[in-house]
């Protein structure tokens, strides 16, 4: 979601060395109960083609260094390099050894099969074979400056040394010597000598990134203060690693890694921040994420397949990095039922859940070509008895007509507040009263082409969208 950089300062005085260290429809919309929620939402078969439950987005990191002279430095993350402090690697290499390898199809962090598959304990997400989010916290920076410095050589009687931070001064002897000089960006420097001759040469040296000392004399000046420390890539407050990940538990929001605020208030459905498929667990609620699609085209995720929130990178929004994405290749434009997709949320994992006591459903959405999605709810009154509900079909008029709303996703990312008030049938199925008592999921359905209100409209066979920060009005 850059390695913590240290520097080293030297001063001389009168001979001695001082270091200091600082830090750093004409064909009706689909019925998406034909095919099934996830899995992990215990569809058990009530969904009959389920997917199942999330798995989490592995992270991964970024940091380097350039070596002094010579050859060229070996950039973290990149091949036959160092693997970021995750433990993992840019984009298309998989860390072995801690060294960044090659990817092999199939393995850990690299591309699925080509038939979407991946070696035996991985799952393929978004194109890429993970096992489950990685990556170890960050060290913390050090917090103060250096030691003080040392004394210079006494003139004259000799007197004590300053110690850490500088007690105090060498006497002065005839014309007086200078002060303890403070540490990089450390305590205040050394008191000068009780007698100050003809004065001594200058005061107690400022910390690098401090104020500058006082002039010499009776007194020494004081140390400056705190010099910077250094920001670790994928800690906390400091930037994201080079594929915008963090460190575990954190998130990258605005190439800045943060400890993210999940799941406030109870409203919220999901805010895909915990990176996984499951939902908040708000209110009672319970379920997962899940894609199901008619005969044609093909989609990432896969139909009926387990898959984690996406990480959202460059279109990432400020305080979100993780949203969920499908998109679909391959859908011809067709008049029957079979060119239509589902990216939908099961809630009913504990139970069906009753949302009325809330006006409607609120979200983010983006589009990479303008697309017309339909957000749908499911109830039990429009649902197959095959799949939970209690609608059954009336000759050729099929169940499935969910309530809902066709919206219009643009290409750049757009709140939307969708009312219940104003979510209808689209008019090819059973119709039924809007019962939101027994709410079952809430779907965003693609179709190539279809019908809504008497007007047909017409699709991309090609599409990707993006929804984040899911909740009820």
């Amino acid at each position: 979601m850059r390695q913590s950089v240290v520097w080293f300062g030297f001063l001389s005085l009168s001979g001695a060395l001082l270091a200091a260290q600082g830090c750093g429809g004409s064909g009706s919309p689909p019925d998406a109960t034909t095919g099934g929620e996830a899995g992990a939402q215990g569809e058990g078969g009530a969904e009959a083609q389920a997917g199942g439950s999330s798995h989490p987005v592995g992270h991964a990191g970024s940091g380097g260094g350039s070596a002094d002279g010579g050859e060229a430095a070996c950039e973290d993350g990149a091949l036959g390099c160092p693997c970021y402090g995750n433990g993992t690697c840019a984009i298309g290499l998989r860390c072995e050894d801690d060294i960044c390898r090659d990817c092999t199809d199939g393995a850990e962090r690299c591309p699925c099969h080509g038939d979407g598959t991946c070696e035996s304990g991985l799952v393929c997400e978004d194109d890429m074979c993970v096992a489950g989010r990685v990556g170890s916290g960050g060290s913390s920076g050090t917090d103060s400056g250096g030691a003080g410095g040392e004394t210079g050589s006494p003139g004259g009687t000799g007197g004590s040394t300053a110690g850490s931070g500088g007690e105090s001064g060498a006497p002065g002897g005839a014309g007086g010597v200078t002060a303890g000089s403070a540490g990089a960006g450390g305590a205040p420097g050394g008191t000068a000598g009780v007698t100050g001759g003809t004065g001594g040469d200058t005061g107690g040296s400022a910390g690098t990134g401090g104020a500058t000392g006082g002039t010499g004399g009776d007194t020494g000046g004081s140390g400056g203060e705190s010099g910077g420390t250094p920001c670790p890539d994928g800690t906390v407050g400091c930037p994201c690693y080079g594929n915008g990940t963090c460190n575990e538990g954190l998130s990258c929001s605005v190439d800045t890694c943060v400890v993210p605020d999940f799941c406030n208030p109870d409203t919220v459905i999901d805010d895909m921040e915990d990176g996984d498929g499951g939902i908040c667990e708000n209110a009672g609620r319970g379920g997962g994420w899940y894609v199901v699609k008619g005969a044609s085209g093909s989609t990432n995720p896969a139909a009926n397949t387990e898959f984690g929130a996406f990480v959202l990178g460059s279109d990432a929004r400020a305080g979100s990095a993780y949203g969920m994405r499908l998109s679909g290749t391959g859908f011809a434009p067709t008049d029957d039922w079979e060119e239509w997709v589902v990216l939908g949320v099961s809630l009913h994992d504990n139970g069906l859940y009753d949302a009325t006591v809330h006006n409607g459903i609120r979200f983010w959405a983006k589009a990479t070509a303008a697309l017309k999605i339909r957000v749908n709810v499911s109830t039990t009154n429009t649902r197959t008895t095959a799949n939970g509900g209690d609608c059954l079909p009336d000759g050729e008029t099929p169940c499935g007509d969910y309530y809902g709303r066709l919206l219009d996703f643009s290409t750049s990312w757009q709140l939307y507040s969708v009312q219940f008030s104003v979510m209808t049938q689209a008019g090819w199925g059973v119709p039924a009263v809007f019962d939101l008592d027994e709410v079952w999921t809430i779907e965003f359905v693609y179709t190539r082409l279809s019908e809504e209100d008497g007007v047909a409209y017409e699709n991309p066979s090609s599409f990707e969208f993006l929804v984040d920060d899911l909740e009820f009005l």
